[in-house]
Formats: C-alpha cells, sequence, structure tokens
C-alpha cells in the first residue's frame, strides 16, 4: 500500500497529538466560495492522453487513466495557494473518489515543499471503506512512508467526502466528513501548489475558503465607546548591580534588565508607556526608603482604571528583594500596594529564593491607523481585566535566579523579554495575557533546566538573613501567583 512505503522525515514538519483551538467560521472572512459554475479562479484545464480536467456540472472533475500512478500534477489557482500565507484558513470541498473497483487504493494530494521532484503531499485517500489523511513525503520519484497518518472507519458508503483543511499560524488539521483524523505542524509557509492523484475518476464540488489575514481587527461596541487615555499604566523599574555591604557580590544584568522592560513598557508592544509614568531606579538609586517613597508616590496616582507595576531586579532572599543599602521586605510591597486604587497591580521579580513572595491582596481605601488600534484595544483589554494583584517571580522559594553577563539580560528577563515576541502564542497583533507570557517562560525553563540539570555552581545565598557560601543545582522554577484566579491581565501586543 502507498502508506507502507519506507520512511524519510521531513525535517520541515513536526507532528504533534493535539494543536491549538481552531477558530470558527464566524471569526473569519468568506473568500472563497466556488460553484463552478465558470472557472473564475482559472481551475487549470488539461486534456491530453493521461489527463483530462473539466468543469461541468456544478463540479470540478479531474481524470487520470494510466497504470503508471503519480505521474501527473495538475496546478491548483494562485487564489488557493496564496490563500495559506494567511495566519487563519479553513478550506473545505466534497471530493468525490472513483469507485472501490478502479483501484485498491484511491486518493489526491496537495503538493506542498516543492523542490524540484522532492515535494511533500497532503493525501486524501480511500481504502476500501476506510478513508484516511496522510503526509507523505516523495523524494527522487519514490515515495516514502507516511510522516502521520489519521484514518476513520466511521464514515458512511458513499465514495464524497467533506474535506476540511484548517490552518492556525503554523499549526494544521484535518476532518474528514467532521472528523477530525489528522494533526500536524508545520514550521514554515505550507503552499499547496499542485493536485496529485492515483488513477480514477474525481470530482471537487461546493468548495469554501475562509480567511483571517495578518492586521485584521474586530472592534466591539464597547471598545468603540472606551477612551484610552483615561488608561493609563504606571510603572516602578528597580535594579541593583553593586551593593554598599560586601556580602553580596556584583551582578551583570540588573541595570540591563529594567533597560530592557522600559524599553518595551514604551515601545507599542508594551502599550506605548508614557515614560514620564516610568519611575527608574538603578544601582545607587535604589535605596530602601527611596524605592518605598517613589512606590507610594505612583500607588497614589493610580487610579480604578489603571495598572499599578513593580519589576525589580537584583539579589534576593526569602522574604526580601536586597536594595541597594539593604533587604526590603515583600510584605512592605503589598502594604503599598494595598492602598492603591489601581484596579490591576503586578509585580515581577527577578531575584534569587523570590518565589518566597505571598500574594497579599488587600482592597483599596476607599486612532485609525492598526498600530493606535492595538494600542488603544490593549487598554480596554487593561480595563476589562478582573481586580487583582499578580505576582511572577523568577524561580522557587528554595532556588536561585542567574545572572546574564555585561552585555544581556538575566536568565529570566531574556526569558520574559522573549516571550512577548513567541510566535507560537499567536497571530502577529495578538494581545497576550499575562498568564500566555508564563505559559512561554515556563516552556522555555523546561528546556533550560534539563540542559543544566548536571551543573552546579558556587554561590553566596542568604536564607533568612545567614550568609552561606553553597553549591546550588542550576534550576529555576518561575512563578505566576495567585494560580487560583483565571489571569486575563494583558501584558503585551504581539509583534
Amino acid at each position: 500500500m502507498l502508506r507502507n512505503i519506507a520512511i524519510i522525515f521531513a525535517v520541515i514538519i513536526k507532528v504533534f497529538n493535539t494543536i491549538p483551538c481552531l477558530a470558527q467560521n464566524d471569526d473569519l472572512t468568506l473568500t472563497i466560495n466556488e460553484q463552478f459554475s465558470n472557472n473564475q479562479e482559472k481551475w487549470a484545464l488539461v486534456n491530453n492522453a493521461t489527463t483530462k480536467t473539466e468543469i461541468r456540472d456544478n463540479a470540478y472533475y479531474f481524470s487520470y487513466h494510466s497504470s503508471a500512478w503519480w505521474n501527473t500534477k495538475v496546478p491548483l489557482p494562485s487564489i488557493i495557494q496564496n490563500a495559506f500565507n494567511a495566519n487563519v484558513v479553513n478550506l473545505s470541498f466534497d471530493l468525490t473518489f472513483p469507485l472501490p473497483s478502479i483501484t485498491k487504493t484511491s486518493g489526491v494530494g496537495l503538493v506542498f515543499d516543492k523542490q524540484g521532484d522532492n515535494y511533500n503531499i497532503l493525501y486524501i485517500g480511500k481504502e476500501s471503506r476506510n478513508t484516511f489523511a496522510a503526509v507523505i513525503p516523495r523524494r527522487n520519484k519514490q515515495f516514502l512512508k507516511a510522516i502521520k497518518d489519521g484514518s476513520t472507519d466511521l464514515l458512511s458508503q458513499s465514495n464524497t467526502v467533506r474535506v476540511t483543511i484548517k490552518k492556525k499560524m503554523e499549526s494544521f488539521s484535518v476532518y474528514l466528513d467532521d472528523i477530525q483524523v489528522l494533526t500536524f505542524v508545520h514550521e514554515t509557509s505550507l503552499m499547496p501548489v499542485d493536485l496529485h492523484f492515483t488513477a480514477g475518476d474525481y470530482s471537487i464540488r461546493n468548495l469554501n475558503l475562509y480567511e483571517l489575514r495578518k492586521g485584521t481587527v474586530t472592534v466591539s461596541d464597547d471598545e468603540k465607546k472606551f477612551d484610552p487615555s483615561k488608561f493609563k499604566t504606571y510603572a516602578l523599574l528597580v535594579g541593583v548591580s553593586i551593593y554598599e555591604s560586601n556580602a553580596f557580590s556584583k551582578l551583570n544584568s540588573s541595570i540591563n534588565d529594567i533597560d530592557s522592560v522600559r524599553a518595551f513598557l514604551t515601545s507599542p508592544y508594551g502599550g506605548s508607556v508614557p515614560k514620564e509614568n516610568i519611575k527608574y531606579l538603578p544601582g545607587t538609586q535604589a535605596k530602601h526608603d527611596h524605592v518605598l517613597f517613589e512606590l507610594k508616590k505612583l500607588a497614589a496616582k493610580a487610579t480604578s482604571n489603571d495598572l499599578l507595576m513593580v519589576f525589580m531586579s537584583g539579589h534576593g532572599f526569602a522574604s526580601s528583594f536586597y536594595c541597594y543599602d539593604g533587604p526590603l521586605a515583600y510584605e512592605e510591597i503589598n502594604r503599598v500596594l494595598s492602598t492603591s486604587f489601581a484596579k490591576n497591580k503586578l509585580v515581577i521579580v527577578d531575584a534569587c529564593q523570590s518565589g518566597f513572595l505571598k500574594p497579599v491582596i488587600s482592597p483599596p481605601n476607599k486612532d485609525n491607523s492598526t498600530q493606535n488600534y492595538l494600542e488603544n484595544s490593549f487598554r480596554f483589554k487593561l480595563s476589562m481585566a478582573s481586580n487583582n494583584t499578580n505576582y511572577f517571580t523568577s524561580c522557587d522559594e528554595k532556588e536561585s535566579s542567574f545572572d546574564g553577563t555585561k552585555t544581556t539580560n538575566s536568565v529570566f528577563t531574556s526569558a520574559l523579554i522573549r516571550a512577548t515576541r513567541d510566535k507560537s502564542l499567536g497571530a502577529s497583533g495578538k494581545i497576550l495575557t499575562i498568564a500566555d507570557v508564563y505559559k512561554s517562560v515556563t516552556r522555555y525553563f523546561n528546556v533550560w533546566n534539563e540542559k543544566n540539570s548536571k551543573v552546579r555552581n558556587d554561590v553566596v545565598v542568604n536564607y533568612n538573613g545567614v550568609l552561606d557560601n553553597s553549591r546550588i543545582s542550576k534550576h529555576m522554577t518561575p512563578r505566576l501567583m495567585p494560580t487560583t484566579t483565571i489571569n486575563n491581565l494583558p501584558f503585551a501586543i504581539l509583534p
């Protein structure tokens, strides 16, 4: 059988058991409703000794009559080829197979990744009652074993099947008569260029194509009424690399970290926060009393529409972040936050043992361009987020948070900034929540921890004020707290 030929794995295809939920047609735009009443989309019309294609009876018929299979290809219309450049695609059509007596295996393939005689095929086939879908590589004019296939025998005896191919970013799924039979992930642009088919007579009817292209936006009635100028973000950035006390070693990347976070926040992808709303405290400016003073000022400014954010990078130990001149207890930060009217508060700590930070949440005291739209939508979604305080820490309470170099960020802040650009989280223009970012960061550290599982470093650690020279394993477990609430707090716009 075709699907039992020897295997080679195409490196640009990755196959998984599940893929993200795909958008429904209600979210998409119908760009093709092909009933084959004419040839407006320029389907290939061929008539030679082995191959014939024609449009009649509201269908596209194609036939291949030869004892040698798969020696012909029929090009697809350019509108079908180019459609798969969209971020989200839903292509469906009725495919009629030859009668079972014609050949043991019959089917149609969409050719993609074509480089000369080498390519891959998304194949829809039929063997007796069993209808299946498969991704099959062809190399040097030979078909190899399917990279992945899936089938169902729950279909009717009819030779016609409704084929649906759904794409969301790099994820694909194939449905036969509404039964999902195949999922896979394709890392590069998948452009189907040809129809390839086994001997027999086939037809395609009722072809529909839905798309969601980059930059497509939907504005709700609430967003139309929303005034983004009434929602603000206030941020306190604290980075300490050198310390008044000799008990702590110099850090390389703490200042780099708050520089990167400030650059992110002031960019369109971080919400275009005005610089005057950001208090930047590097090095010797980050003294205990001054940090609290500036935090209180921002907390007093923030209204019930606003986000109050704190980002700190430096040394830490259980229950405290270490300022330039001494420890700042997390409880002191919590007490200030509890006095603010800010609808949402976000505390991000990149320091050793920061996972000790306990969520103490107290009630307060009694454009027209696409980018402008995204920024305003970002503020709108912030305004709609549930009232909560979120704590995002670089590691667990008994772990170290590892430094970077003089020209890079720390390990955690590097992963945090990278997460705001993580294309696996969605299409360009998607508004990422803090939970989305945490998901990406966690995925990064799963790999990082495995890579460093046998590495141990000599470091000075401080457990509740007691200095200890220890050999610490390189393992970091970022935490997002509280974990018991559904977090819809927007954090970034995906480039």
